[in-house]
């Protein structure tokens, strides 16, 4: 508050310097040193007096605050510049942090697709060992009943060749006959069908 008041004086009296010491000037167009010498003594004295109020409530204030303006900035920049550097690091450390999610996230999927992969495999593999089973146990099924048609044809044949025989020969088979003609016609059409 006194710096303020001192610095708002200040051209105030410099002003009236400036006025006396024109209007003096003028009127006898004399030096500081010239004329009385107490007067010279009074001005020098008060010039003095002058620099001492300035060094003392102008100058001192003044240079005390530009430095601590000065001060304050520095401190300004170097926190500043400490806050760009941690922001820096900051962002280099979830640049790799994020480089290391995204490797780990492709390791994951890369094992994620070969799980699938082999259980993929494993499913072909099981499926394929069961058509391979279907298709034995169909041949199988195809074997019993071709089996069984033959026998049925060949019984019905037997049949046939009995009334056919009783038609032919005019008598009636016994079940012996029967069977023994049975026999013989299987066993012809067998070496028939073994021929061809």
């Amino acid at each position: 508050m006194q710096l303020e008041k001192y610095i708002a004086a200040f051209p105030l009296v410099c002003a009236s310097l400036a006025a006396a010491s024109e209007a003096a000037a003028e009127a006898e167009k004399i030096s500081v040193f010239n004329g009385y010498p107490g007067e010279s003594i009074w001005t020098l004295v008060w010039f003095g007096l002058l620099l001492l109020a300035l060094k003392k409530f102008a100058w001192k204030p003044l240079l005390a605050g530009l430095k601590a303006r000065e001060d304050h900035i520095s401190s300004e920049i170097a926190q500043a510049e400490e806050t760009r550097k941690q922001a820096r690091e900051k962002l280099a450390e979830y640049e790799k942090k994020l480089a290391d999610a995204d490797e780990e996230g492709r390791k994951l999927a890369e094992k994620h697709i070969a799980i699938a992969q082999s259980k993929g495999t494993d499913i072909l593999t099981e499926a394929k060992k069961e058509a391979d089973g279907i298709k034995i146990r169909a041949k199988e099924d195809i074997s019993k009943a071709v089996e069984a048609a033959k026998k049925t044809l060949w019984d019905d044949a037997g049949e046939m060749v009995c009334s056919l025989g009783s038609e032919i020969l005019g008598r009636t088979i016994t079940p012996e006959d029967n069977r023994k003609l049975i026999d013989e016609a299987v066993s012809k059409f067998k070496q028939v069908q073994g021929a061809v």
